[in-house]
Parts: structure tokens; sequence; C-alpha cells
């Protein structure tokens, strides 16, 4: 049976309760109808326990309180007013000034003795909310309610985002967002924000339940909502040892002070429909919800401010969402909280995409965009080399096993049955397509204080290392992915199925892959400059296997056996005009790949085994919207006249120009390979705790002994080296040879999509006959260094250790460009 059970109500005050009045002519100035009643209130709350019980499990909210914000002496302080139209319709407006909510823990206790929570939770705000409704739902004009408009806003800054200046009770200019607070272990998070949102038309009722024969479910329907949110600030503080008791007040613990994430802002227009029933896994207990919803008009953004005031964005405009939950249910087991799902499913459209421009350009006039996006996805349950797979979240309180009694372990599986991702560039559309993914594992959540940990001789010195901030742990996750391959065309439905994931490698992207993950990612508010991230990390992958190109039975190209250690100290990410950059701080990674396989996954003919290795300061990396635009293939040239001017002795043109539009991505690497004798006594100390022996070097063995070839010591100049790929989706010139007759010629499309070889004399009658080129990837690449050094080349060998047979080597002012294209044809 579920309840909500206040165990003890310790003390509630109405300190100032106005009489019930009818309203004057002036009171009503701003209220439609004829009489109300207004109520003042001024409330302090303090509730030891409030809990929801579900087959004897309960999810408790302990230490339950409100008052006056900073002053928990104080009561809270508001009105409601009530007042009913002419048409029948009853009006409820309420206002919440200076209001302080706080639950000092929430746990999940079935025998009252677990000492672990999820935290601490607080809300400071003001809050003015205005209802207007009648009886009758959806369906029945006796039964149901149908609220005919409403208004919500949480106050907060004066933004561009908002339409009025908000003002307290006393009339005067709110100077900052709504506060929430979450406390873990003494450690603060705080997030400032504004939010607003109306609608009209929402009913309520009660139905016989569509997806439960013979049970009922309230239906909520809601076919006009929109909402505006500002998150002004994202900060963290370490623990405050003059206030290191969790259950005082978070807004003293100084926050203010801290460095920001940044500004995040979005605004969506939405319609849907809930169904909420009895019963979750358990089909008594619990609870299911099943619903449909569309997103529309959505704009996005993350802005950056760096310590000159300007500011740079990752903005995702005219986004559209539709999604399907099927059977979600939620249930109170065995002290943790269960989310499942039967089946999810949804798509999702992003009509433009900029990276790395400034903000503050409402009509985001003049600005380079990425191009669009559109998602399709299905989650549901899986059978695969038969084991089953399914999509579930279990939250248990507590997270690391250092991290203190509070914090969130999340236990998940999930199982994406299929996805296709489509990216269109300047009208040119390309789909990676037949995404699969499975798999379970942990991912922990704690604020860490790492001082703290240390000074307390709480941590196993053989773990990860702590650091201070938002701390995400990975525990044995354990995944899959695969991909089909790549489709061509703007109908994905119809369009064939070919090759060329081999073209994702650039970013990373492997056509399949094998995994167990685990290690951390801690992340501090702040940047480099201003605003933006700080990452401190070590992930550790094991038993994997990666797919580099895979044919349909399974034969390819794989990568097997390998383990790929990863760790970064200081590391930033920011926005500024090169786009998203992470400056990787110190990076120290090794790639041990026992086998490079030709054939079978895991028995195919082996080359040997390949280690790389890197021991980098301050390298990037690199995103920012907008490809290679103008291009001079197979010559040089800054625009298309120079470009295509004809030699004057051989009267041949310089080069043929291309204009693959101003949409595109472009992805950089400025890699900064060091010697660690250069590195400062801290830094050098930093990397001995991760590797006494990291040095970037590169090695080939055979499998079955340490027999081999290995080039240690690499280093570069202060520039580095850099790696810049501008990335376009554009029709490219392909050519293949005609097995009738020989020759080689151009390959064409025709209206539905079929290859054609087309000799010189018939191209330019069929391209202006319909004919298309391929679409494909065009990569304009440059690749700069000033200096590369090579301290030896090494033969290596089992018994008798490793051997110089070169004594360095030295490459100075080196710089190629090159232009690739690469066109998935059958």
């Amino acid at each position: 049976m579920k309840k909500i059970t206040a165990l003890t109500l310790c003390s509630f005050s109405l300190n100032s309760f106005a009489a019930l009045e009818l309203l004057d002519e002036s009171s009503l100035s701003n209220v439609t109808g004829q009489a109300g009643i207004t109520v003042e209130i001024e409330a302090r709350v303090e509730i030891d326990k409030l809990s929801y019980v579900d087959d004897g499990n309960p999810l408790s909210l302990e230490g339950v309180s409100i008052h006056k914000t900073g002053d928990d002496t104080q009561g809270a302080h508001g009105y409601v007013m009530v007042d009913v139209t002419a048409e029948g319709e009853m009006q409820i407006h309420n206002i919440a000034d200076q209001t302080h909510l706080q639950i000092d823990d929430i746990r999940v206790d079935s025998d009252n003795t677990a000492p672990n929570s999820f935290g601490t939770v607080a809300l400071d705000f003001d809050m003015e909310n205005f209802f207007q409704f009648s009886g009758g739902g959806l369906f029945n004009s006796d039964k149901g309610m149908t609220v005919s408009r409403y208004n919500s806003r949480i106050y907060g800054l004066v933004r561009d985002e908002f339409d009025v200046i908000q003002t307290d009770l006393n009339g005067d200019p709110i100077t900052k967002g709504a506060e929430f607070f979450y406390r873990d272990n003494g450690n603060d998070l705080m997030i400032s924000f504004d939010y607003e949102s109306w609608g009209t038309n929402w009913t309520l009722d009660v139905v016989d339940d569509p997806y439960k024969a013979g049970q009922e479910a309230l239906l909520i329907t809601y076919p006009d909502h929109h909402f505006k949110l500002v998150v002004d600030k994202i900060q963290f503080k370490t623990r405050d040892t003059a206030n290191n008791n969790f259950t005082s007040d978070p807004n003293n613990s100084g926050l203010d002070a801290q460095p920001n994430v940044g500004m995040i802002t979005a605004s969506a227009d939405m319609n849907g429909e809930l169904y909420v029933s009895a019963g979750g896994k358990d089909p008594v207990q619990g609870l299911t919800f099943n619903y449909e919803q569309t997103l529309s008009n959505g704009d996005f953004r993350y802005i950056d401010t760096n310590g000159a005031g300007e500011q740079y964005e990752v903005a995702l405009k005219g986004v559209t969402h539709y999604s399907k939950v099927s059977n979600l249910t939620f249930d109170v087991i065995d002290d943790s909280v269960w989310l499942t799902t039967e089946q999810v499913q949804g798509t999702l459209d992003i009509d433009e995409i900029y990276i790395g421009t400034l903000y503050k350009d409402a009509n985001d006039i003049g600005k380079t965009s990425m191009g669009s996006f559109h998602v399709d996805y299905l989650f549901e349950d899986q059978v695969i080399d038969g084991q089953t797979y399914t999509n579930s979240i279990q939250l248990t309180p507590k997270g690391n096993q250092y991290g203190g009694s509070q914090g969130v372990s999340i236990n998940t599986n999930w199982s994406l049955a299929n996805a296709d991702i489509g990216y269109t560039d300047n009208n040119n559309t390309i789909w990676i397509s037949g995404i699969q993914s499975y798999g379970s594992g942990t991912v922990t959540f704690d604020l860490i204080d790492a001082s703290y940990l240390y000074s307390s001789n709480v941590v196993d010195a053989n773990h990860d290392p702590f650091f201070d901030g938002i701390r995400l742990g990975f525990e044995n996750v354990v995944g899959h992915y695969s991909i089909d391959g790549l489709k061509v065309g703007d109908d994905k439905e119809t369009a064939q199925l070919q090759g060329g994931t081999e073209l994702l490698l650039p970013l990373q992207v492997f056509q399949e892959a094998d995994f167990t993950l685990n290690g951390h990612m801690t992340i501090l508010p702040g940047g480099s400059d201003g605003d933006g991230l700080t990452l401190n990390g070590d992930l550790h992958f094991t038993d994997t296997t990666l797919g580099v190109s895979v044919d349909s039975d399974g034969s390819g190209l794989w990568l097997d056996d390998v383990t790929y250690d990863i760790s970064m100290r200081d590391s930033t990410l920011d926005v500024d005009e090169r786009g998203v950059v992470l400056d990787s701080g110190l990076y120290v990674s090794t790639m041990d790949i026992g086998n490079v396989r030709l054939g079978e996954k895991k028995t195919g003919d082996s080359f040997g085994r390949v280690v790389v290795s890197t021991l980098e300061r301050n390298s990037l990396t690199y995103l920012r919207s907008g490809g290679a635009g103008g291009v001079c293939i197979g010559g040089s040239g800054a625009n298309q006249a120079a470009c295509e001017a004809k030699d004057p002795v051989t009267d041949e043109p310089n080069g043929r120009w291309e204009d693959r539009g101003e949409e595109g991505v472009t992805i950089g690497i400025n890699a900064q390979f060091v010697d660690k004798n250069s590195l400062t006594a801290e830094e050098r100390a930093l990397v001995d705790a991760i590797d006494p022996n990291a040095d970037t070097k590169l090695g080939w063995y055979r499998s079955d002994a340490k027999v081999g070839i290995e080039a240690v010591g690499i280093t570069t100049a202060d520039d580095g080296l850099t790696v810049e790929l501008a990335v376009d989706v554009a029709e490219t010139i392909v050519k293949d040879v005609d097995q009738t007759d020989g020759l080689l010629k151009r390959v064409l499309l025709d209206g539905s999509g079929q290859e054609e070889l087309v000799s010189d004399a018939e191209l330019i009658a069929k391209l202006s006959s319909g004919y298309t080129n391929p679409v494909g990837f065009a990569v304009d690449t440059k690749v700069e260094f000033s200096q590369l050094k090579i301290g030896e080349i090494n033969m290596t060998h089992h018994t008798g250790g490793s051997q110089p047979i070169y004594y360095g080597a030295q490459f100075e002012n080196v710089s190629l460009r090159a232009n690739i294209t690469a066109t998935p044809i059958r």
C-alpha cells in the first residue's frame, strides 16, 4: 500500500494571517470578476520526515523546513488570491516572497537503519503563479478539470529573454535568480536560474487505462505549453570548516565568489499527453507512466564569458523533438529507487548549430552554421547472443565508496535497438545508419573535497586519485556499439546501405567497439579564462575490441586485446572564437593493441602488437562550425580566378575550384609532445604518480614476444604539431575503370541514385540532364609543425632488452596540404 506520512510535525506557525475579506475595486484592478478573497500568509514549517512507502520500502524526505531566505527564525511570506469570473471559472493567484525550502536528507531505508543519503537539497526562490480553471475535463463536461490558462514564474535576474522587470512584494527589483543547492558531505553545488512557463487548456481526467486492461489511469493533456529558462550560474564550493554541518543553511556557504560554468538559456513550445496509473514493476505497488510529447521551436544555448567580458556560444536553434515512452515504471525496491521502461522511441531535428559564434545576436545574422542534424532512435529490450538487455536505472544513496555517506550511485542497463543520425551540410545529407548499443554498469555522482578525504585517511592509495569538484565515477561499465554503414540522400528509407564508416575515424568513431570502462571524470566550474570547465580524470578501457572496417559477414580490420589508459590533469574546456576548445593540461595516455587482425574478430591473422603512448602538455583540440568553403583542388589559389588560371606553357588550368558552401565543421588538433625533463618539478610529480615511464613513443612488436621496433622520445617545438580538418558533405568527383572498355571514367548518379560510368565526351550533357556527382565527405587537410624530434629508434628483444639502432631524427618546417574526398559508393 502506498502512503504519505508526516511522522513528526515539529512546528507550524502562521505569524500573520489576514482576515478573509471582500476585495475593493482598487484591489481588483488586476483580477477579472466581481469579488474574491486574499489570504496573506507568513509560515515557518519544520517536518522530521515525509515518506512515500512502496511495498514496505520508504522513500523518505528528512528534515523538511520552510522559512524566510537567510533567516530560519522568520516565516516565509506570501499571498493567495482567489476569485470567480463572470463565466464561472475560478482564478487562483499566489505569490511566494523570499522563501527557503530545504530537505536535509533523502533516504531509501526499508528498516530505518541505513546511514546513507542522496544528500541535501535546498531552494531559495520568489515565485508567482496564476491559474484559471473550471470543472469538466477532456471527455466529460461533468467530471475532470480544465485549466484554461496559467502562468508560472520563479523570479530572477532581468534579462532580454524575459518581458517584465521582476519586483518583490515591496516593489523592489529582484537582483538575483532562484538558487538551487545540492550538498554532499558538506560540499555545495549551486545553480542560479530564472524560469517561466505558460499555456492554455490543460485537462485532467480519470479514464480507462489504454495500456493496462481493467484499470483506470489519470490522464493529463497539455496541448499548449511554453517555457523559458536562464541558468545564470553553476558554482561549486568545497567543505567550509566553519560551516561543515550539512544540515545548516547552504545559502551561507559563500558560493557567489566561486568560478562559474557559464550561462545556459533554453526556450521551447510543447504539447503532449501523460497517463499515470497504479502499479510499477510490481503490478500492485509503484507507478506507471505512458506519455507522448512533442517539443518545437526549441532554442538551447551555452554561453561562455571570458575574462574580457566577451561571450561565445554553442547554440542549437530550431529544435524539434518527438518522444513516446511506453510503460515507464517507478518503484522503491531494496533500498533503491528503480526506473524501468519497455520502449522509448523518438526523433530529434536541429535546424542550425552554431559553435564558437558571438552571443547577443538575437537573429543569429551573419553566423556560420555547422549544418543540421536529424536523429531517429529506439530503445527497447533485445536479446544478443542469448543475453537479454533492458533499459533501467537504479538509484541508490551513497556514491563512491570513499566519497562519504552521501551521493548517488546509478546502476544502469541500456539497450539501444537502432538509431540513425543524419547530417545535412548545404542541402547534402549523409546518414550514419544502423547504430546499435547495449551494456550495463555503475556511475557514481559525488561532490568531492579532496584535501578533506586525504587528511581523513579514508582513501585507498591504490585507487584513482580524487580531485575537488563534481565527480562522475565509472565502475565496470561494460558496453558495445556498432554501426551498419552509411547512406547518402535525404530519404534514409530508400537510400542504399553502403560502406564508408572508415570516414569517421578522424573523429575517433570506430565501426564497432566492445569495452569495459573504469575510472572517473571530475568537473570543476571555471575554465582557462572566465567561465568554462576544469577537468581531472583517469579513464581505463580494458577487454576492448575495435572494428576499424567491418564487412557484413563480420570480417574486416580489427584492433583486438586493447587496453587504453587516459589521464588528464587541469584540463580546461571553453568556448571562444576557435569554437569548443579542450586544453589537455598535462595528458598521459597509452593505447596497447595486443593484435591488429585482418579477417575474423578474434581469430583473424595478426600483424602483431602496436603500442602508442603520449606525454603532452597543453595540447589543444577544437571544433567549430564552418567547413572549408571554397578550395582549390590540384593547384593553388585563394579564389576561383586564381585557381583556374591557365599555365602559360601548358595552357592547362592551375587547379579545379570547388565551393563547398558556408556550412560544415572544422576539427583541429595542436599536439604538444614534451620530454618529462622539460616539466616543472610539480608537473613531473603529477606525471610520475600516473606513470613513471611516461613518454611519447610508437612501437610495433611481434604478438608472441617483445620483439620489435619502437620510436621513443618524440617531442615537438613550442608551436606543436597542428592537424586541421575542414569537413564538408558535398558532391565529389569520383572516377572508376569501366570494365567493358578498360577506360577511366567519371561516376555519376542518375535521377534514381543509380551509378553510371560516363566518358568525358558525355559528361556535360549528362550533368545538364539531371545527373549528379556522388555525395560524400570532402576533407580539406592541413598538417604543420616547425620541429619534430625522435630521440631514438630502438630494436627490442624479450631477452636482450632495448638496443638503439638510430640516435635521433629531426624534421623541421613541414607544411602539408591535401584535399581528400571519400565517397561511400557501392
